[in-house]
């Protein structure tokens, strides 16, 4: 039987995540380190696992109320345990509820997601991880709708998305509403071809901020691109970054 990953150690929080479908992983953390917000009172975690995103948040902005909504039971128990346990447990409060069923009078600043992808391509084997990484593309885009009315006049949304589904489906966004503003196109090392967006959105038409992100010093290497450890610095201890 496999060994469950021992509990993640970051600089403020340590992060367990042995029951969770999403493992701590390089897309959240960059998103995390990526995103601008201009002191957001209050924050959606959409599909939040076990708290990681929540988390990280909570630490950048430390004005913020947070929410996560996680359908996944153990992932959820998971991420209530791990914000009892951090420095901002009275500000996360974690909800096992499905988003089309979860109704909030709470509009707000900030909703930030590392969603399900609906690509078939991308579809994962194992029954909880395949839940937590797909979801059909009629479901995806009435989640971004609701997410969309559940933002503040103001407010944004961040998301990490594979690229091309990003491409497909980026007018049927324009379409309800919601307009790209920052945009970094996420490759493994400097000669990949980027499989990965960051993108954040608003309610507000407007220019677009487009920018590459580089995880990996070389192709075959371990070790992270300065760019990248510069996004992450404020959350990572030395060795995981």
């Amino acid at each position: 039987m496999p060994k469950s990953p021992a509990p993640f150690q970051f600089q403020k929080f340590s992060l367990a995540h042995d029951q969770s479908a999403h493992k701590v992983g390089t897309d959240s953390l960059a998103l995390a380190g990526w995103l601008k917000a201009s002191n957001p009172q209050s924050i959606l975690d959409f599909g939040s696992g076990s708290g990681l995103l929540s988390l990280l948040m909570a630490q950048r902005f430390t004005q913020a109320s947070i929410d996560g909504l996680e359908i996944d039971k153990a992932s959820w128990q998971q991420s209530c345990e791990n914000a009892q346990v951090s420095p901002w447990s009275e500000r996360i409060q974690f909800h096992h509820q499905d988003l089309m069923d979860w109704e909030t009078e709470n509009r707000y600043d900030l909703i930030i997601s590392n969603p399900p992808y609906f690509s078939e391509s991308l579809l994962a084997p194992e029954k909880r991880r395949a839940q937590a990484r797909s979801a059909s593309t009629e479901t995806f885009m009435l989640w971004m709708q609701k997410l969309r009315n559940m933002l503040s006049v103001d407010g944004s949304l961040a998301l990490v998305l594979p690229v091309q589904e990003w491409e497909d489906y980026q007018d049927q966004y324009r379409e309800m509403g919601l307009f790209a503003h920052r945009m970094a196109l996420v490759h493994h090392h400097e000669s990949a071809e980027a499989n990965r967006v960051l993108i954040q959105l608003s309610k507000q038409s407007g220019s677009l901020e487009k920018e590459d992100l580089i995880l990996y010093a070389s192709a075959h290497s371990h070790v992270r691109h300065p760019q990248y450890q510069e996004l992450v610095q404020e959350f990572m201890l030395p060795q995981n970054g």
